[in-house]
């Protein structure tokens, strides 16, 4: 995620703070001096501190993830939550359902533990959570009770969804799980977001987040289901053009300009040296003399692919790579390649026509 910050890692799991996070403590500390020295201080800790129990419930799902040999490419902490970013969706619903519940019971297991400690010092701020007068541990224990309990609505973006779409994988093709699933959720994000214009605006705002991310749920697993089992050389472009190191910036733009090709791979001896995309040429002819050799501007940290290899695999290593084009080779031989354009093409044109 973009404007990320790595602030450490967690049982091989890189954390990332967002700026947004650090922007809001920064206005907690400033606005908590109207509450004197010991108020600020006292809301700062307590904001880390929920931040810290968000954190955990994240891990308890990377853990679980971890546990079926699924990869958690990182955890980002935002103002409104955090998020586990898990490298793909299970092929087992059973396996979907653990690692889905695996973070409200984590939120669950932490309230009891406050609750427990909040009512060996304080009874009735134990009972009051956010009323007036209630104690520091007394709101962990309420904000964690919340955060389990939120989580279980059974609508995407939440665990609750992915729990009733791993249900209902039980029975259904996964691709009819998550619509019906998105269904759900998002008559239920409609329901909220009626009963929030006339009782709080901040639901009605959490039922348009709640809308928006079941549609791209769907939209997200509507194309993986249609990429699996599909082999990168069905989709992937075979006649391509290349560019060699010691071309100059000229050169490269005019076979840029007299193909329909976008992207190029930078051969040198039969071998994938380099990548050159049009953004990195456009860049470097605004910058840079156009004499200057393609060597000097192209991607060189890039992953390559099997022709073997399926669409949907292929997507999730694009992304994590941050790379729009992968060059794809069978035993060290270029055989073409794949962008992330030509993936769309495929999507919406030949994966209907599969047998």
């Amino acid at each position: 995620m973009k404007w990320s910050l790595r602030i450490g890692s967690i049982f091989g799991i890189p954390i990332k703070l967002h700026v947004t996070f650090i922007l809001l403590l920064i206005f907690i500390t400033v606005s908590g001096g109207a509450r004197g020295e010991l108020g600020r201080w006292i809301g700062l800790a307590f904001v880390l501190t929920v931040f810290g129990s968000v954190l955990l419930h994240e891990l308890g799902h990377s853990m679980v993830a971890q546990l079926f040999n699924i990869q958690v490419k990182n955890i980002t902490l935002l103002p409104i939550g955090g998020v586990a970013h898990i490298e793909q969706t299970p092929k087992d619903p059973w396996k979907e359902l653990a690692i889905a519940v695996a973070g409200p019971a984590t939120s669950f297991f932490l309230a009891g533990i406050f609750y427990l400690l909040a009512f060996m010092w304080d009874v009735p701020a134990t009972i009051r959570g956010f009323g007036a007068g209630a104690s520091f541990i007394g709101r962990l224990y309420a904000i964690n009770l919340i955060l389990g309990l939120f989580n279980l609505l059974p609508a995407f973006p939440m665990d609750g969804g992915r729990l009733l779409k791993g249900a209902l994988g039980m029975w259904f093709h996964p691709l009819k799980a998550t619509q019906i699933a998105v269904n759900i959720g998002q008559a239920l994000a409609i329901a909220m977001f009626f009963v929030g214009i006339f009782y709080s605006w901040w639901l009605a705002l959490i039922a348009v987040f709640i809308y928006i991310g079941a549609e791209g749920e769907e939209r997200s697993q509507a194309m993986h289901m249609a990429l699996r089992d599909v082999p990168v050389r069905t989709a992937m472009i075979q006649n391509i053009g290349l560019l060699r190191p010691d071309q100059t910036l000229s050169e490269a733009a005019d076979l840029f300009c007299s193909s329909f090709q976008g992207d190029f791979p930078v051969v040198d001896k039969d071998r994938v040296v380099g990548i050159v995309t049009k953004d990195i040429l456009l860049e470097a002819l605004h910058k840079r003399d156009a004499a200057m050799q393609v060597g000097e501007i192209m991607r060189r940290d890039f992953r390559v692919a099997s022709d073997k290899m399926e669409l949907a695999e292929l997507l999730i290593l694009m992304h994590e790579n941050d790379q729009t084009v992968i060059p794809i080779l069978d035993n060290g031989k270029l055989m073409g390649l794949i962008t992330l354009e030509q993936i769309g093409k495929y999507n919406m044109l030949c994966s209907t026509r599969r047998s």
